[in-house]
């Protein structure tokens, strides 16, 4: 499965609304869970980034919070 960038940001809409400033923003914030990286690096930077987040938002969607 090839996930892009506008696959996570359609799981991100369900889970903080439709505005496009708030889901840039979660792009752009440090996150605990990635180490204090933000999503954006580690969807760019980090080996099999773009699976990282994905996974990662997509737990949260399903309702998996831990």
């Amino acid at each position: 499965m090839v996930i892009i960038k506008s696959d996570v940001d359609k799981l991100l809409s369900g889970l903080l609304g439709n505005d496009q400033m708030v889901i840039d923003l979660w792009w752009r914030s440090a996150n605990i869970s990635f180490q204090g990286k933000t999503p954006l690096f580690v969807y760019q930077k980090v080996d099999n980034g773009h699976k990282i987040v994905y996974d990662y938002v997509l737990k949260f969607s399903l309702g998996e919070y831990s």
